[in-house]
């Protein structure tokens, strides 16, 4: 890995944060497709799609891969480390 390749912010997908991401700050997938499946019953069930409210994620994962940090050489914070939600080792 080179160290141009480290150092991104805000990926979606794990595979992406676990590969060259540096943190990423996003939503919880699995509540979200929880949500997904919810509008998609309610809309095979012939409601109309205008009826269905505009809906927010509530709950983000802070994930941080320490892993490439040590690589480039940044020191975490131990406060950092306690904050995440996940982190990468």
């Amino acid at each position: 890995m080179r160290k141009s390749d480290v150092g991104h912010f805000g990926y979606a997908a794990r595979a992406a944060r676990v590969a060259v991401g540096l943190i990423s700050y996003g939503t919880d997938f699995l509540n979200v497709n929880g949500s997904i499946c919810v509008y998609a019953g309610r809309l095979l069930k012939g409601e109309d799609s205008r009826n269905l409210p505009v809906q927010m994620p509530t709950s983000f994962q802070p994930v941080l891969n320490l892993k490439a940090a040590r690589q480039i050489g940044l020191p975490i914070p131990p406060s950092v480390l306690a904050r995440a939600d996940e982190v990468i080792e």
